[in-house]
């Protein structure tokens, strides 16, 4: 017997966004989809949540990867849901019976393991179960208990990544990215710890700390005698929509003595989040602009297909993602990608970030065009904050502080 067991990406937040009824819509419009892919004696169930499994007689392991490919592209499809167009992906875990256990329990356990790992490895993929990822899931189930106990033991610190303008070369702002020094095993990736944060709801509080925390490095480089450098903090979705986020945002910059009508902090928020709430997204932005708060589109060009957005929302900065940043040098459509953002971005008064800059091909590129300014490992890799300091420090002398050691 092969078992096909699938969770929904991103199904929580569909749920929250758009109410429980329409989550029970999409539930019954996937379950449908899936029966039709179902015949003879398989079974289709629904164990709960945004899960559903398919249990295969007589399978063999190309039956059930063809089947996990028909589950991904049926659910491809829009699905419209409360008069809207809504688009989901599943991630699959698949085991066989005997081999990946002996009874219900064992294979439903060892069936979730890879389905957890089908997220963690970019989700809307398939995963079959191994050995080796139980242990994996073991050291996943330890990071989640010690991380609930991380905030409260000051295990988190914020890494800082320079923005460099183009024009002049010089560190102006910088990326804070949040980091976790584990006390035992080190320095944990984001990559592993961020997707627990949601999965635990501990990225509210943690959000917070970053906003406070981001705060309190403007102050201390302002007192250093660095007047006029912008740390720029990501919001979370989850952030993004509490109500009070204005007011908290508000209360940490008079807590470290900000400058009230200009605090030298900018939010990078993605079009996704500006779009599933477009009145009370318009009404926050508003109130962070008044507050002299900067905000930056992240990820700019890979959300939504309609740009009136940014005629009506008052951003200051878009964010080019990295994925188009790659193609300079190696792709003429991606070059002209990044054209168009920057030429739209300067009609519309909106200065341009480029993240992701690696090379002196792509910088050069950039410069020509007239990107205001530039992030990537060919500047400086994220740092902790003394060696920031010690870098605008080098800069004020008037010293050349670029690494550029990334390859051309």
């Amino acid at each position: 017997v092969g078992v096909l067991l699938l969770g929904l990406d991103g199904f929580r937040l569909i749920n929250d966004t758009l109410g429980h009824a329409a989550g029970d819509q999409l539930l019954r419009e996937v379950g449908e989809r899936l029966q039709q892919l179902v015949h003879g004696s398989n079974t289709l169930a629904r164990p709960g949540g945004d899960e559903f499994s398919i249990f295969v007689q007589d399978a063999d392991l190309v039956q059930m990867e063809e089947l996990a490919g028909q589950v991904l592209e049926a659910l491809r499809r829009p699905f419209h849901v409360a008069g809207q167009e809504v688009y989901v992906s599943c991630s699959i875990g698949i085991c066989f019976y005997p081999e990946d256990g002996r009874d219900n329990e064992s294979l439903l356990r060892n069936a979730h393991v890879a389905l957890h790992q089908a997220k963690e490895e970019g989700r809307n993929t398939y995963r079959l179960y191994r050995r080796q990822l139980n242990e994996d899931a073991g050291y996943r189930l330890a990071l989640r208990s010690d991380l609930r106990q991380a905030l409260d033991r000051g295990e988190f610190v914020l890494y800082l990544q320079p923005k460099v303008e183009t024009s002049s070369g010089l560190v102006t702002s910088a990326e804070a990215l949040l980091r976790w020094v584990h006390p035992q095993r080190g320095m944990i990736s984001p990559v592993v710890f961020i997707p627990l944060l949601e999965e635990t709801g501990l990225i509210e509080p943690v959000g917070e700390w970053v906003l406070e925390e981001s705060c309190a490095i403007i102050r201390r480089l302002q007192e250093q005698g660095f007047r006029d450098f912008t740390v720029a903090a990501n919001l979370s979705p989850r952030q993004f929509h509490q109500q009070d986020l204005a007011q908290r945002i508000g209360q940490f910059i008079g807590r470290h003595g900000l400058r009230a009508e200009e605090p030298e902090l900018e939010l990078e928020i993605t079009e996704s989040m500006l779009m599933r709430h477009e009145a009370q997204s318009m009404d926050l932005l508003r109130q962070l602009h008044e507050m002299g708060i900067r905000l930056a589109i992240d990820d700019f060009g890979t959300g939504y297909s309609s740009l009136s957005y940014l005629t009506r929302f008052p951003v200051d900065y878009l964010k080019i993602d990295r994925s188009f940043i790659t193609q300079i040098g190696h792709s003429q459509e991606g070059e002209t990608v990044v054209r168009a953002v920057i030429s739209m971005a300067r009609d519309l008064g909106l200065k341009v970030i480029a993240e992701g800059v690696e090379t002196r091909i792509q910088l050069e590129f950039l410069r020509i065009i007239g990107c205001d300014l530039i992030q990537g490992y060919l500047f400086s890799p994220p740092v902790p904050e003394e060696e920031l300091a010690r870098m605008l420090e080098r800069q004020a002398r008037g010293e050349r502080i670029g690494a550029g050691k990334a390859d051309t």
